[in-house]
């Protein structure tokens, strides 16, 4: 078996070793939140750190919070001429814009004070938002029904809305990247720019596939848990250096619940578990066998932005510390 994982900015799926019938399958790493709280340092991939070292103030214009709200998996196993497929597709309900802004503004504020703590000079949008050239960058409009800026994952099979702590630190990135629309103003005040950008998906869902002598079978599972899928903070200082300087190396999932699936709609016999026995090596033709179902997943705000605060919480508040190290 081989339960898929997707580790980079833009993926979204859980993870777990599974092994059938003396198959060698690898496991892509991932940390439970408990794990992550208890001791997050090794968990994190840290780079460029020295070369905040240029300057002792920061300017921390914004925090990007993704959140998924509709997507889809897909597994599929083959054997001889034959193929088992199966796909679950989710739609999260119960978001509210609002909510999702303040969360984003909790994170933001708790990093800015923590950075202060370890003996920073840390600039806010509060501090640059009546600069000429502030005021005229591009801000991005939401769309849909949370009225919030969304965005596909690169494999397109994931839909993000994308929260700030205000509608006005929602900016539109350079090509180069978000911190680079701020190089100007890092430079006129001295300072290096930070960015946070945490991707958070819920419910969790991933693919499963089976091979045996003369089947193979595929199908979709479901948790109503929540998953840091990846966050990262990227720099730039006023001399130009910088780049992506803290990161999780692997998903942090927590089996806790914070929603409900309240309706999954079969599209085919046996929802989202497709069986195909492969009669092609025995000596008859192939056979196809696909299975798919829809899922609806009400969110829980309260057991969300708990869930969100654990991990996002926990990698900022190690980001933070790590950042601390570089200040000159």
């Amino acid at each position: 078996m081989t339960r898929l994982l997707l580790r980079r900015p833009h993926f979204s799926l859980v993870v777990a070793l599974l092994s059938f019938s003396g198959l060698t399958c690898s496991a892509i790493d991932y940390i439970r939140t408990p794990e992550f709280i208890a001791d997050p340092a090794p968990h994190l991939a840290l780079d460029a750190i020295k070369s905040l070292r240029v300057t002792d103030t920061l300017l921390v214009p914004t925090l990007n919070l993704r959140v998924a709200v509709q997507g889809s998996v897909f597994a599929a196993k083959g054997i001889g001429g034959s193929t088992a497929s199966a796909k679950g597709s989710f739609v999260v309900l119960g978001h509210e814009k609002a909510a999702l802004n303040a969360l984003a503004a909790q994170l933001y504020a708790d990093f800015v004070q923590k950075l202060k703590d370890a003996g920073w000079k840390v600039l806010t949008y509060d501090d640059i938002k009546d600069e000429p050239e502030v005021v005229q960058l591009a801000r991005r409009s939401g769309d849909g029904p949370l009225a919030l800026p969304t965005e596909k994952s690169q494999d397109g099979r994931t839909s993000f809305v994308v929260a700030t702590p205000t509608e006005a630190q929602n900016f539109k990135a350079a090509m180069q990247g978000l911190h680079w629309t701020f190089r100007g103003v890092g430079q006129k005040r001295n300072a290096t720019i930070l960015i946070p950008h945490l991707d958070v998906f819920s419910p969790q869902l991933w693919g499963e596939t089976r091979k045996g002598y003369s089947s193979a079978s595929a199908k979709v599972n479901t948790h109503p848990g929540i998953t840091l899928t990846f966050a990262m903070i990227v720099a730039q200082t006023p001399k130009g250096g910088g780049g992506m300087i803290v990161k999780t190396k692997y998903p942090v999932i927590s089996a806790e619940t914070v929603g409900t699936f309240i309706d999954a709609k079969d599209k085919s016999p046996s929802a989202a578990n497709a069986l195909s026995k492969g009669l092609s090596i025995l000596g008859g033709g192939g056979s196809i066998s696909r299975s798919s179902a829809a899922y609806q997943f009400e969110i829980d705000p309260k057991a969300y932005a708990t869930g969100v605060q654990a991990s996002s919480g926990t990698f900022l508040n190690q980001a933070a510390k790590a950042i601390a190290a570089g200040k000159p």
